[in-house]
């Protein structure tokens, strides 16, 4: 599948024409769309973000996505996942328009909704069926002049939240044993891609699990600027007598009970040559747990005590100066 944004900008008559006649024809899996949300949503974040929505918000705005596109599919195509490749489409928009306008265009995010936790049994004490949803955010991109937020949703589906973990323990026969942000998710930049989540949940009865990685697996969310890539989402399971987790793809995978799985949700992709951010930003990551030593010192270039994270201001110059000189030209 194609994504493919062309971006023009009429400066006779003032307006935006945003060119998605490159993606992909329909497919036949649901993943088809017809809509313009895609373009409406990347050019509102662009020009009046913080302002009220009405029509006159698009005056400026032409679109151009033909008939039977995976973004205006014609009838019978399939269209249960519609909204599934929209925030890659706004995205990709608005990476188009890095070259022209790099300080305001931010670094990919997770891309997605969110990583889904999706567990189906039947509660043994009410004897009746359950469904455990809940949509984990992940990281967004490094910004021109700050970092990417972390574990939050996607631009497309508004105001919506992961689930309480205490209602999900109360209401269902399941444990979250830890809801955190992943180390080392978020891509390394001069201005750092928001993290990604890890989810661990115990399921206590038998039940079935959905493990499908929502988006940006083979392509992980892009830096700009020589910033890398954020880290992508994968799922994880150990079954019962289990020493280690694995990863695991499948939807309505039976499992036994004492099974566990890990969801984790994309990071953001940096921003910027990380070897021009702060040394003292990335001890300060270091220290909340956001960066490793080892990311500080293979991604940053910054060498840090494995002890109390002390700089050591020598070996990082050094380290640095090593790195800008092996870079390409």
């Amino acid at each position: 599948m194609r994504i493919h944004a062309k971006v023009t900008i009429d400066q006779a008559k003032g307006d935006m024409v945003i060119d998605l006649s490159g993606c992909s024809s329909a497919r036949k899996a649901g993943v088809n769309s017809r809509t313009l949300a895609g373009a409406r949503v990347a050019y509102k974040s662009l020009t009046a973000p913080l302002e009220p929505v009405n029509e006159g918000s698009f005056n400026a705005l032409k679109h151009v996505i033909p008939e039977g596109n995976i973004m205006m599919a014609r009838y019978p195509a399939p269209m249960a996942g519609w909204s599934t490749i929209i925030p890659t489409v706004v995205d990709t928009i608005v990476k188009a328009l890095a070259p022209a306008a790099k300080d305001r265009i931010p670094a990919a995010h997770l891309g997605t909704l969110g990583a889904s936790v999706v567990f189906f049994g039947r509660n043994p004490k009410t004897g009746k069926a359950f469904v455990v949803q809940s949509i984990e955010g992940g990281g967004w991109g490094g910004r021109p002049t700050e970092d990417g937020e972390s574990a939050s949703v996607s631009v497309c589906q508004g105001d919506v939240r992961n689930g309480s973990i205490e209602a999900i323990e109360m209401k269902t026969p399941v444990l979250v044993e830890r809801r955190g942000l992943r180390t080392d998710s978020g891509g390394a930049g001069k201005f750092r891609g928001g993290l990604g989540l890890d989810v661990h949940v115990r399921s206590f009865i038998e039940g079935r699990w959905n493990m499908h990685a929502p988006a940006r697996i083979d392509n992980p969310p892009w830096g700009l600027w020589g910033g890398k890539p954020g880290n992508s989402s994968r799922y994880m399971i150990k079954l019962p007598g289990e020493n280690a987790f694995h990863e695991k793809e499948a939807n309505r995978y039976p499992t036994p009970p004492e099974t566990e799985v890990i969801v984790r949700s994309n990071g953001g992709g940096g921003w910027g040559n990380p070897l021009e951010r702060d040394p003292e930003r990335v001890r300060s990551d270091v220290i909340e747990g956001y960066v490793s030593v080892e990311h500080a010192r293979s991604d940053y270039g910054v060498v840090l005590s494995p002890k109390d994270y002390a700089i050591d201001n020598a070996a990082t110059q050094k380290l640095r100066a090593e790195r800008r000189a092996q870079a390409p030209a």
